[in-house]
C-alpha cells in the first residue's frame, strides 16, 4: 500500500503544482489514484477478450464493481483524514526522485496501454 500512497502523494503534489490549491487537490488525487488501477483492470479484461474472442463481462457489472471500488478507496483515504498521514509520510521518505520517475512511468504506461487495447478491441469489432 506504500506504493499506492506514494501514487496519491505524487498526483496530489502535481495538482498543487498546476495551481489547484483551492479546488481540493485531495479529491483530484483520489479520483486519479483510483482510476489508474481500474484502467489496468480494464486493460487486462480487454486483453482477455481479444485473446478469447468472447466478452467476459457486461457493462452493468463493470459499473457496479467500479462504484464499490471507489467506495473502498474513499474509506481508505478519507476515513479519519488518513490522506494527511500518507502525504506527510511520503514527503519525508528518502529516494523521492526515483519513486516519482516510477510513478510517472506507471501513469504513462497505464493510460497508453488502456487506450491502445481498447482501440484495438474496438477496431476488431468486439465491443
Amino acid at each position: 500500500m506504500r506504493c499506492y500512497n506514494y501514487l496519491f502523494y505524487c498526483i496530489h503534489r502535481f495538482a498543487i503544482f498546476l495551481g489547484n490549491d483551492g479546488f481540493f487537490p485531495e479529491a483530484i488525487a483520489f479520483f486519479i489514484t483510483a482510476m489508474l488501477p481500474w484502467l489496468n483492470l480494464l486493460t487486462v479484461i480487454n486483453c482477455i477478450e481479444l485473446n478469447t474472442g468472447k466478452s467476459v463481462t457486461n457493462q452493468t457489472l463493470i459499473i457496479v464493481i467500479y462504484f464499490a471500488y471507489l467506495g473502498i478507496n474513499y474509506l481508505y483515504f478519507f476515513k479519519g483524514e488518513r490522506y494527511k498521514l500518507f502525504l506527510k509520510e511520503a514527503k519525508n521518505a528518502p529516494n523521492n526522485r526515483f519513486k516519482t520517475i516510477v510513478v510517472i512511468t506507471y501513469v504513462t504506461i497505464s493510460i497508453l496501454a488502456h487506450f491502445y487495447f481498447s482501440d484495438l478491441r474496438r477496431a476488431m469489432g468486439k465491443v
